[in-house]
């Protein structure tokens, strides 16, 4: 694409404006849809020129201009309302990153862009609005943090939509990606497009559903039995210390009162003569 287009761009919609930099919507003359991203910090500048671009960059009174392709295509929602399996999802998941690594964006730019409004399908698969949050940067990024931000991304379109009882059904590989990225563990595309890979087309059986509930049952009544135990013998115990303080009490009235001969005399007199 020729860099004179840059001038000749009309800012459609401005989505991000700091002193970091600014990301826009804009048209060409033809009336295609662009990207425009216009870094103002000298260390973020560098930070985007040390990875290698193929898209139109320049150097304009000391901003530097990035012209992206616009993405078409619908959001999560909308998306997920047409009930997608999982090889759908997985698929998707797949031309996402096959989208990161084309385009060759700076991990700043893929890291900022990562979020769920950005996210579009287009029939089988997904990609990135690359509409970076600028205020969010910061220097001295972890390496990998782009990697991190996607596979997040992924976990929303693999697991999003599905109700409580289907995610016991996860097959063991979406378990595993679900529970790395959880910890960051995603620093490399390979890894994650190996991972993601390797999750097979359909969830588990119903049956391994009832079968996950019923494991949970039963480590609940282990969990529980011994303490619900003591508890019915401390109750047991207490019941039967009572009734024995009954027993000594109403023993205890009947010996006073087989013992009280009465009163034989009053003064002088004796009661029982007659």
């Amino acid at each position: 694409m020729n860099k004179t287009v840059f001038d000749h761009l009309r800012v459609i919609r401005k989505e991000c404006e700091s002193k970091i930099g600014d990301s826009d919507v804009c048209e060409s003359p033809d009336g295609q849809l662009h990207i425009r991203l216009q870094i103002k910090d000298s260390r973020c500048q560098k930070e985007y020129l040390s990875n290698q671009s193929v898209v139109p960059v320049r150097l304009n009174q000391g901003i530097l201009e990035v012209l992206l392709p616009y993405q078409e295509g619908s959001l999560l929602g909308p998306w997920l309302e047409q009930k997608p399996n999982l090889a759908q999802r997985r698929d998707a998941c797949l031309s996402l990153i096959a989208q990161c690594l084309n385009l060759q964006s700076a991990p700043c730019v893929l890291a900022l862009s990562a979020q769920l409004k950005n996210l579009r399908f287009i029939e089988k698969s997904a990609c990135l609005q690359l509409l970076p949050n600028w205020s969010e940067w910061y220097p001295n990024a972890h390496p990998g943090n782009d990697v991190a931000a996607v596979a997040m991304i992924c976990r929303h379109i693999l697991t999003d939509g599905y109700s409580m009882l289907q995610t016991h059904q996860y097959p063991y590989e979406l378990q595993l990606f679900c529970i790395r990225q959880r910890w960051d563990d995603y620093q490399t595309w390979g890894q994650l497009q190996q991972d993601l890979s390797a999750i097979p087309d359909c969830l588990l059986p119903l049956t391994n559903s009832y079968q996950v509930w019923a494991k949970r049952f039963m480590t609940w009544v282990k969990q529980w039995i011994k303490p619900a135990t003591c508890l019915v013998v401390a109750l047991l115990v207490v019941a039967a210390l009572i009734s024995l303080w009954n027993v000594y009490q109403n023993w205890k009235n009947q010996n006073n009162e087989s013992s009280w001969s009465g009163m034989v005399s009053v003064g002088d007199q004796k009661l029982d003569d007659g």
